[in-house]
């Protein structure tokens, strides 16, 4: 038996690999990505944490076209910022949404103590002031790789809450989408966050439902009772 055909077909699988992988890359990307909220008319705006560069820039278009009130959750003070070489982010981006037009009545900054890190967490804490605010229709407002992971956790949280939850990914991540393998930012952003969604989902049971089980509420609640 010649073994010809045996060398010859790992090479022609190799050959298609190669040949397709930009499609089968993209795809890869595209699946993390969810951009639905432009034709929304969204009563609130939520801004996720994290890049300050991209995110608070599209949050600011999105109340130009809504005027409604845009909500942040306020994450927990680094060991830096409680020494005060450099601000709380959050506390940054609301400053940075006022001079790009938002009026700073109708930003909220939630969880004064920062009680919050991470995007469940953050998810959880909306939650609550979403329901408080009786809104139906909200627009997530994040980087394009994350969103899958954001709207998943806003979905579990508020299943049965009747609200509608649309995404809004900034315009710089959804353009490195169709090259994010050849941009060392971007090619550790889909990785990380495959391996976040993963966790996520397969963690699902243990997160916190409520917000005052997050850690550092019940931080909190053991340092007043003295233990």
């Amino acid at each position: 038996m010649s073994i010809l055909p045996l060398v010859l077909m790992p090479l022609a699988a190799l050959a298609l690999a190669w040949l397709v992988r930009r499609p089968l890359l993209r795809a890869a990307a595209r699946f993390l990505v969810i951009h639905d909220g432009d034709d929304v008319d969204a009563d609130v705006i939520v801004l996720m944490n994290g890049n300050i560069s991209t995110r608070p820039y599209l949050a600011a278009e999105y109340y130009r076209r809504r005027r409604v009130p845009v909500l942040l959750a306020r994450l927990a003070d680094t060991e830096e910022v409680r020494l005060g070489v450099i601000p709380n982010v959050s506390e940054a981006t609301v400053t940075l949404l006022e001079r790009l037009g938002v009026v700073a009545g109708d930003v909220e900054l939630l969880g004064a103590d920062g009680w919050v890190s991470g995007t469940w967490n953050e998810a959880l804490l909306h939650r609550d002031r979403i329901r408080a605010g009786g809104w139906r229709r909200i627009v997530v407002v994040t980087d394009a790789f994350h969103t899958r992971r954001a709207r998943w956790a806003f979905r579990q949280l508020m299943s049965g809450d009747g609200v509608e939850i649309r995404c809004a990914a900034t315009r710089f991540s959804r353009d490195l989408a169709e090259r994010w393998w050849s941009n060392e930012y971007s090619l550790v952003q889909v990785v990380v966050e495959y391996l976040k969604f993963l966790h996520y989902r397969r963690s699902r049971r243990r997160f916190p439902t409520e917000a005052a089980d997050l850690p550092a509420a019940a931080a909190v609640r053991r340092m007043a009772r003295g233990a």
